[in-house]
């Protein structure tokens, strides 16, 4: 798998606003900024979509939102076996998840088929 875009809405300090990083290409990739720029929060929600089910309403979940509150959404573009896919959950208010073939733009897995995919092919 590789990871070629990530992209939050609604994520603590993001509260309210999307944040994106990427496009990623191959290879080895860094990240850095100031402190207090939100590397932190990338890294964690990419560990909550990648290993947190979307009906999840845990301490880490709870975690990620911002004071204001609302639902928090997380959506990443991979790779996989040069086919492109991107996968989306929402936590907390509206919960849910998707994986989407970009190349069609069909969603090919919802909710907990969406999650045993992940599991199956991350």
């Amino acid at each position: 798998m590789k990871l070629r875009r990530l992209e939050l809405t609604n994520v603590r300090r993001f509260g309210g606003k999307q944040a994106k990083l990427g496009p990623f290409g191959d290879g080895l990739t860094t990240i850095t900024a100031e402190n207090e720029a939100g590397k932190s929060t990338f890294f964690d929600a990419l560990h909550a979509l990648l290993f947190i089910a979307h009906g999840s309403a845990s301490q880490e979940v709870k975690s990620l939102q911002p004071y204001s509150g609302g639902g928090v959404s997380i959506a990443a573009e991979i790779e996989i076996d040069d086919k492109d896919y991107r996968i989306e959950k929402t936590y907390l208010a509206q919960k849910s998840a998707k994986v989407i073939d970009l190349t069609t733009g069909g969603i090919i897995k919802q909710q907990g088929d969406a999650e045993a995919w992940i599991e199956e092919n991350i």
